[in-house]
């Protein structure tokens, strides 16, 4: 490969390297943000449903195992032994979960799907002294601690992702093309000095006229 050769390709590695890095850093800053944004969400609503099924006001005003008329919003209450009920289990219950309701384990956020829906879920932990509450088969149910699952759908978040990725793949072609231009642009102008020199040492190598 000629010397121009080598320039160019520098010079064009090193600009999409940063074009691409830029993208990539994009896209995670939004995802992160968007995911934290739903994740604030969700441990407010948590909180809230916790309260209510720990208030000794108004026991069992909490119906469990049920999803609103929202794709992939549902709540359900899961005790230390992990039974749900007879009832439909609407989100899964992994050990994890159980390891929560047991006081083993702290909560955490993770993904789940709940009837086909890609959603995101918190696992909050509650502790009594009496955690109150209907099951979906209609049984009254009271423990002293309990996992509280809340999940929220991704949909929104994952439509904004997809536009978002693919806004950048557009930008990181347009600034690999760029790339390309300008590393030859940069090769053929950083090489005119050494083109100039190199002609005047054949010249005076032809004639030995130093006054060149």
């Amino acid at each position: 490969m000629t010397f121009r050769g080598r320039l160019v390709m520098a010079a064009t590695t090193a600009v999409v390297i940063a074009v691409v890095l830029a993208a990539v850093a994009a896209y995670v800053v939004s995802n992160n943000s968007l995911i934290g944004s739903l994740d604030d969400t969700l441990t407010q609503q948590a909180q809230a449903l916790a309260a209510t099924l720990t208030s000794p006001v108004n026991p069992g005003s909490i119906i469990s195992n049920q999803c609103t008329s929202t794709p992939g919003q549902c709540i359900q209450v899961v005790p230390p032994n992990g039974n749900t009920g007879t009832g439909r289990v609407v989100v899964p219950v992994t050990p994890d979960v159980v390891a929560v309701a047991s006081g083993n384990s702290k909560g955490y956020f993770t993904d789940v799907t709940v009837r086909g829906i890609d959603a995101r879920a918190i696992v909050y932990p509650i502790t009594g002294p009496a955690v109150s509450y209907y099951q979906s088969d209609g049984q009254y149910i009271t423990v002293d601690r309990a996992a509280l699952q809340v999940t929220a759908p991704l949909t929104g978040v994952n439509k904004e992702l997809r536009s978002l990725a693919l806004d950048l793949w557009v930008i990181a072609a347009v600034g690999v093309t760029l790339a390309v231009l300008l590393g030859l642009l940069v090769g053929r102008t950083a090489l005119v000095p050494l083109n100039s020199l190199t002609e005047a040492v054949e010249g005076l190598a032809e004639t030995t006229d130093v006054s060149q």
